[in-house]
């Protein structure tokens, strides 16, 4: 049998490339494991802080957008609620105004008003029910007359009706 020197020069010469990539792969400088685990950390930390960013900006958008359909002379986003002897408007929007018109019972304008400050954004106001007068001076007398339905708007907003929903009888 004869002896393949070429066979052997090509293991030969692979064993030498073989060692000389793992040569170089162990001369290059590692990360110790703490450092591997700070920099775990920090990404960890980069991506909360990613995800804090985009929920922020998703808030900030949505109350853009419902501030931006509350225009000025849409009516009022507001809660009305009665008593017999009050009317306790809330303001719900996210927009103050300056002036507020409520009227009781029947179609504006031919029924019992008041104008009165409009709450700030949060806030609510009551109104006395012997505060509201028709055109002719006449005034609702709370203790003669139930309230049926309420209008709120004004101060170049638009108005919108409420049925009575009474907060004690």
């Amino acid at each position: 049998m004869k002896f393949n020197y070429r066979a052997l020069g090509v293991v030969v010469l692979m064993a030498a490339v073989l060692i000389g990539i793992v040569v170089i792969w162990l001369a290059i400088p590692r990360e110790s494991s703490a450092e591997d685990k700070a920099k775990g950390q920090l990404r960890q930390q980069q991506t909360e802080v990613r995800i804090a960013q985009r929920i922020a900006t998703e808030a900030a958008v949505k109350q853009k957008k419902e501030a931006e359909s509350e225009s000025a002379n849409s009516p009022p986003r507001v809660r009305v609620s009665n008593s017999t002897m009050a009317v306790r408007i809330e303001n719900t929007g996210t927009q103050n105004w300056n002036q507020m018109v409520v009227y009781v019972n029947d179609t504006p304008p031919f029924t019992f008003k008041v104008t009165v400050a409009a709450p700030a954004v949060g806030a609510a106001v009551n109104i006395p029910l012997a505060s509201f007068a028709k055109k002719d001076g006449t005034r609702f007398n709370p203790t003669a007359t139930k309230v049926t339905q309420i209008w709120v708007g004004g101060g170049g907003r638009d108005f919108q009706s409420f049925n009575a929903s009474p907060l004690s009888r």
